[in-house]
């Protein structure tokens, strides 16, 4: 019951700072030229602390989250990203809809515990 716990927490910390990281990209997009581009890696400094105060990491691996973007062109990319982190609750129904929402875009291969995050 406690682990049971323990587990929910850590997914719904996931879940939020997938929503976090998506908030600071869609801020990034705004401020560009254009507007059509967000970072090719949100972990490089691009996005902290300007658009989000710092980059949240996996509660129990301590490793950046998956960010997948397509169209890119040196620093920037214009393409749709992907978000994913893996949730350890198997049964999660968010799981499935996040998936739904976001499908594969193809050869990301989503694993079955991923919960995906798009624009």
């Amino acid at each position: 019951s406690f682990t049971n716990a323990q587990t929910k927490g850590r997914d719904s910390r996931r879940k939020a700072d997938l929503e976090a990281i998506k908030k600071a990209l869609e801020l990034f997009k705004q401020d560009t030229i254009g507007q059509y581009y967000y970072p090719i890696n949100p972990y490089s400094g691009s996005l902290a602390p300007t658009y989000i105060k710092t980059m949240p990491q996996d509660p129990k691996t301590p490793a950046n989250y998956y960010y997948w973007n397509n169209g890119c062109t040196g620093s920037l990319c214009s393409g749709e990203y992907r978000l994913i982190a893996q949730l350890e609750n198997i049964n999660d129904p968010q799981i499935a809809s996040s998936k739904l929402q976001c499908p594969d875009p193809g050869g990301l291969g989503y694993s079955q515990y991923a919960y995906v995050v798009c624009p």
